[in-house]
């Protein structure tokens, strides 16, 4: 069995062609078939649906499949380690986060690079149900994710990061316009746009209005950008975790208001595989997230004041 059987492998299932994956490995698509047939061969089992062309993988080659994640982990950690050196480590970091939270990994993976600027991070947006998923197969090093999530023994976390809370994004001129904050019963009787059915914040937000959507909804995304677009547009507004709006503030033509009543109170943490030894470049995130007060760090970007509202406190 070879490294290179088990990249191919690897390939096959992000791309599910045999030309495509040939062609990000750069091989011929004949050589990536044989290399295929040989891991086969060697292991005693069929790995592949085969066909006019690639139908998945069976049984047995989903196990080699989630297998090979982890010895190429593996080894890309020890060759991580290998390279440590006095002037700072080198290798990829790959990071998944959850939608509303991954704008924040801004500031962790800003203090990596800067400390080791041979580094390069890897960043992908991936739903709740995803993300898990992809940490436990070795697809992803580490994962911005919700603390009640992450089962216990699988995963290392990082202390809570901070708490998600809801805000109202809504037009200067709608509604809303002359309110700090609003009720949730207010915000359900104004036209909305909310993020989709299958995303962990607006089951949330269904279970604090009971369903109940008098003003009506409209739009749903399963984008936060595209939610910002259409407050922008002048006629929705839109509940969103706070959190989003940190690094680029409130949007042309639109205000945060905040919102009296109950709050998801969601813990975000920084989630690793229970692996050892942990490769340096995790081990490194893990440490800048341990002693990093996110919070705060976007207050003074923003200059705001440095005693913030116990609604945004770090941790809280």
């Amino acid at each position: 069995m070879l490294i290179r059987q088990l990249q191919y492998l690897v390939a096959l299932h992000k791309h599910g062609h045999f030309g495509r994956a040939a062609e990000a490995c750069l091989i011929s698509q004949p050589t990536l078939s044989a290399a295929v047939r040989q891991l086969e061969q060697n292991l005693g089992t069929s790995l592949v649906k085969r066909g006019h062309r690639f139908h998945g993988f069976t049984h047995d080659g989903e196990v080699v499949l989630q297998w090979s994640r982890r010895i190429l982990a593996d080894c890309d950690a020890m060759r991580d380690q290998l390279q440590e050196r006095p002037e700072g480590i080198f290798g990829q970091l790959r990071v998944g986060g959850v939608p509303s939270a991954l704008p924040l990994i801004t500031i962790l993976t800003t203090k990596l690079t800067q400390r080791h600027p041979r580094v390069t991070v890897e960043i992908t947006e991936m739903p709740e149900h995803e993300l898990l998923r992809a940490l436990l197969s070795f697809e992803i090093d580490s994962a911005l994710i919700y603390r009640d999530m992450v089962p216990l023994g699988k995963c290392q976390i990082s202390r809570s990061l901070f708490k998600e809370r809801f805000i109202c994004l809504t037009p200067v001129d709608g509604p809303l316009a002359d309110r700090s904050t609003a009720t949730w019963e207010e915000l359900a009787s104004i036209p909305l746009c909310l993020p989709s059915k299958e995303t962990r914040y607006r089951k949330i937000i269904d279970d604090f209005l009971g369903g109940h959507y008098p003003g009506g909804v409209q739009i749903e995304a399963d984008s936060l950008m595209s939610l910002c677009a259409h407050v922008c547009s002048g006629h929705w507004s839109t509940i969103m975790p706070h959190a989003f709006l940190y690094p680029f503030g409130t949007p042309n033509g639109t205000k945060a208001i905040g919102i009296v009543g109950p709050q998801g109170s969601e813990e975000v943490c920084l989630a690793i595989s229970q692996t050892s030894p942990i490769a340096p470049l995790v081990r490194e995130l893990m440490q800048l997230a341990e002693e990093t007060d996110i919070v705060q760090e976007l207050r003074e970007a923003l200059g705001l004041p440095s005693t913030p509202p116990s609604t945004l406190r770090p941790g809280s």
